[in-house]
C-alpha cells in the first residue's frame, strides 16, 4: 500500500518536471528578443545618418539663337559619404566599415570639406553620364560647391554640387544616370517657368527616360510602378523603424489573425487617406508636428498592451487615428520626388503598394517568429508581450522627447 502511494506521488510530481522544461526554452527566447530589443533603443543616438535619396534638379534654357540648350544641374547629395566611399550597399552610415572615414569628414568645417572635395572633385564628374539623344557624352562642369554649416552632428550636412553643361543645336533628349555610389536619386527637370517637365526616382545606378528638351517626359507605367513600390518597401524595411515598432505594437497586443487583420486594415485605409490627400495638396501638416505625433502612436499603442489583452472597439479608433499621421509621414517621401501630373498615378499606387508590402512582411516575421509558434502559451502577455512593449513604449517616448527638443 506504501509502495502504491509511492508510485501515485512519483506520477503527480513527475508533469510538473516536464512543464518546467517545456518553459525553459520559450522564456530563454522572450528575454533574447526583449535583449535585442533594448539593443536597438541603446543604439539610437550613436552618431548614424540614414542615407536619404540624392536629389538632381535640372533647369533647362534655350540660348539666345534657339538653337540649343543650356543646363544647369544642382545636386544635393550627402557628400561626406561619397567621399568616404559609402555606396548605396549600405542604409546607414555606420553599417560601412568606411564610418570613421565619414565620422572624421562630419567634423570638418566647410572650408575643410570644400577643400577635400577639390581632391573628390574627378572622382564625383567621373560618377555622372549625361548622354544625349545622339550618343555623344555630354561633358559636365562643375561651377560651385555649397554646404551649409552643421554644428549638430547628429544631423546629417546637406551639400549641393551645381553642374553645367550644354547640348547641340542637333540633339533634343538626354538621359542621366549616375554611378551606383550615390545611391537613390531623385532627378527633376525644368525648362518653363516652375512647371516639371519630368520627375522620377531612380534606383542606384538605374539610367532615367530620355527626356526630352524643352517638353514634358512620360516615365513608362511599369518603371514607374517598379521603382515606386520599392521605394515605398524600403520607408517600412529597413529604414521606418517608427513605423515599423508601430506595426510591432499592433501585433504584440494579440498575435490571433482576427485582432491583426482589424488593426492592419484600420491602418492601411487611414494611412491611404491621407497619402493621397496630403500628395494631391488637399491637406499639409508640418513635419514638426506629424513626426513627434508618430512617436507618440508607439507608446499608446504599448501602453494600452500593456493594460488590457483584447481588442476594444476604441482600439481600432486610435489605430485608425495613428494611420492617419503615418500617412502623412509617408507623404513626406513623396513630397521630395515632386511628382510629375504624367506619373502621378502610378507613382502613388506604386508607392502605397510598397508600404503595404512592407507592412505585410513585418507581421509576417512577427507571425513567423513568435505569434503563430506561442500565441496561446500562457507566457505570452507577461513574458513576451508586456516586456516587449514596455521597451517599445520606451523607444517611442525617447523618440518624442528627442523630436519635440526635450531632450
Amino acid at each position: 500500500m506504501a509502495q502504491l502511494s509511492s508510485n501515485r506521488l512519483h506520477r503527480v510530481k513527475q508533469p510538473n518536471t516536464v512543464n518546467h522544461t517545456k518553459t525553459r526554452n520559450p522564456f530563454r527566447l522572450t528575454i533574447l528578443v526583449i535583449l535585442l530589443l533594448l539593443l536597438t533603443a541603446l543604439t539610437l543616438p550613436i552618431l548614424a545618418h540614414e542615407l536619404r535619396p540624392s536629389i538632381v534638379e535640372i533647369e533647362l534654357g534655350q540660348t539666345a539663337s534657339g538653337g540649343s540648350y543650356t543646363g544647369k544641374a544642382m545636386a544635393q547629395v550627402n557628400l561626406e559619404s561619397l567621399i568616404a566611399g559609402i555606396g548605396s550597399d549600405h542604409d546607414n552610415t555606420d553599417d560601412s566599415p568606411n564610418s570613421d572615414r565619414y565620422q572624421s569628414l562630419r567634423a570638418l568645417t566647410t572650408e575643410q570639406l570644400a577643400a577635400e572635395f577639390e581632391l573628390f572633385r574627378n572622382t564625383f564628374i567621373g560618377g555622372i553620364t549625361l548622354l544625349s539623344d545622339s550618343g555623344r557624352r555630354v561633358p559636365v562642369s562643375i561651377a560651385k560647391l555649397e554646404t551649409s554649416p552643421q554644428p549638430d552632428l547628429e544631423l546629417a550636412r546637406n551639400s549641393v554640387v551645381t553642374m553645367t553643361f550644354e547640348f547641340l543645336a542637333t540633339e533634343s533628349g538626354f538621359s542621366w544616370q549616375s554611378d551606383k555610389a550615390f545611391g537613390e536619386m531623385i532627378v527633376r527637370t525644368t525648362s518653363r517657368s516652375e512647371e516639371l517637365d519630368y520627375a522620377a526616382l531612380l534606383a542606384a545606378g538605374q539610367r532615367s527616360e530620355m527626356i526630352q528638351l524643352g517638353q514634358v517626359t512620360t516615365t513608362s507605367f511599369l518603371t514607374t510602378i517598379k521603382n515606386y513600390t520599392l521605394s515605398g518597401f524600403e520607408h517600412i524595411l529597413p529604414k521606418g523603424l517608427d513605423h515599423i515598432l508601430f506595426i510591432v505594437g499592433l501585433f504584440l497586443l494579440s498575435p490571433h489573425l482576427r485582432p491583426l487583420l482589424l488593426q492592419t486594415a484600420a491602418f492601411t485605409v487611414a494611412h491611404s487617406i491621407t497619402l493621397v490627400l496630403s500628395t494631391l495638396g488637399i491637406i499639409s501638416f508640418p513635419a514638426a508636428v506629424v513626426e513627434p505625433l508618430i512617436a507618440l502612436s508607439i507608446v499608446v499603442v504599448c501602453i494600452e498592451n500593456i493594460l488590457t489583452s483584447n481588442l476594444r472597439r476604441w482600439r481600432i479608433l486610435w489605430v485608425f487615428l495613428f494611420g492617419l499621421l503615418h500617412g502623412l509621414g509617408f507623404a513626406s517621401v513623396l513630397a521630395e520626388v515632386g511628382l510629375s501630373p504624367a506619373t502621378f498615378l502610378p507613382a502613388l499606387l506604386g508607392f502605397n503598394l510598397g508600404v503595404e508590402l512592407g507592412q505585410i512582411t513585418v507581421v509576417a516575421v512577427c507571425l513567423l517568429l513568435i505569434g503563430y509558434w506561442h500565441r496561446d502559451k500562457p507566457w505570452y502577455k507577461p513574458r513576451f508581450s508586456t516586456p516587449a512593449s514596455v521597451i517599445i513604449g520606451a523607444i517611442g517616448l525617447f523618440w518624442f522627447a528627442q523630436r519635440t527638443g526635450l531632450i
